[in-house]
């Protein structure tokens, strides 16, 4: 396992909006203990393991909120059976409002001059234990949110040391992009951070922690090391009001994987709710979705299929054929895999 540095508290400077700006322009991140409030956490974290449990994820005759893994049921984005229960938990209210917690859009206000607009796409991190080859791999945001002005939230549901796995951050490396190239895990795509190897910061998180970063900051799970917990975290974007926005960022997490809109995501809502469609309110530019960084893993995973027969490509593209078969991803899988005799 790699060395970790502790990282750096800002709580002592949350109220000097100068100050976290300058941090957050040095060093492209920051780290705050115990400022979110841990009922709401907690109160979260229940709705989604009992949905878990429902759904066989977690073992049988447990407590729920212990996060006690199936083992059998391990899955990870990228598949249908994970994305049917992901779906599920995606139309809690709960979830979504997370990311308009008071005290978290507060310390978020102090980085942005004009309004915090949160981005729709909320996102959910499940990563089972004993399923380290998934582990969402060191990477650069922009690759996926086409955006050089957004902070990331990243808040654990729960405790959560370094062996159940959280997250890391490299400071100091969101002012220039990366090549990145295809890997396993959330994303589908890596920097190499072997310069880097010295200068990974983590720490043991514990419920109510908040860590902020640009979205240029290298950043990468940690993987899950404990022999039958489950790691959840939630991972959202913010940025200021009136900046543009992909059209992906519009939709809910995993449409493209599988048929899901808002008005699956809201269909037990109040009619009257004040989160249904809340960005529909604000004024900015809806970009284009650009698809050059999702060809690029998909085109590395098929060069590595093809020269070496590597593993984790072969399995990426089964994926990618079984999600959509018909699409134009899902037939450059398939013809990969049966030139392969796969």
């Amino acid at each position: 396992m790699r060395n970790f540095i502790e990282l750096k508290q800002s709580n002592s400077i949350i109220s000097d909006k100068n100050r976290l700006k300058e941090r957050m322009d040095e060093e492209g991140y920051l780290f705050f203990k115990g400022v979110l409030n841990k009922e709401s956490i907690l109160s979260l974290r229940k709705d989604i393991c009992d949905i878990l449990q429902l759904n066989g994820w977690l073992e049988k005759d447990t407590e729920s909120m212990a996060g006690i893994a199936n083992i059998d049921k391990r899955c990870t984005e990228g598949e249908l059976t994970y994305i049917k229960v992901y779906h599920q938990i995606y139309k809690l209210r709960s979830f979504h409002n997370s990311g308009h917690w008071a005290e978290l859009t507060k310390i978020l206000s102090n980085l942005f001059e004009h309004g915090v607009f949160p981005i729709p796409q909320k996102i959910l991190r499940i990563w089972f234990p004993k399923f380290t080859q998934h582990t969402t791999p060191f990477h650069q945001d922009f690759v996926h949110f086409q955006s050089d002005k957004q902070y990331t939230s990243w808040i654990p549901l729960g405790d959560c040391d370094i062996a159940l796995g959280g997250l890391g951050v490299i400071p100091y490396t969101h002012r220039e992009k990366n090549n990145h190239t295809f890997s396993l895990g959330a994303g589908n795509l890596k920097v190499d951070i072997d310069k880097y190897k010295d200068s990974i910061y983590s720490t043991d998180y514990q419920t109510g922690d908040l860590l902020l970063f640009h979205v240029n900051t290298i950043h990468g799970a940690l993987p899950n090391k404990t022999t039958n917990k489950l790691r959840l975290s939630l991972d959202n974007r913010f940025q200021q009001k009136g900046y543009d926005v992909a059209e992906h960022l519009l939709e809910p997490h995993l449409f493209d994987q599988a048929p899901f809109k808002w008005d699956d995501v809201y269909s037990d809502w109040d009619e009257d709710d004040d989160l249904k469609y809340y960005w529909k309110k604000d004024s900015f530019k809806v970009l284009n979705r650009e698809r050059k960084y999702i060809e690029l893993a998909l085109n590395d995973a098929i060069n590595l299929a093809n020269s070496e027969k590597n593993e984790d490509a072969l399995l990426f593209l089964s994926r990618v054929k079984e999600l959509d078969p018909e699409s134009e991803d899902g037939q450059k899988a398939i013809k990969t895999l049966d030139h392969l005799n796969i």
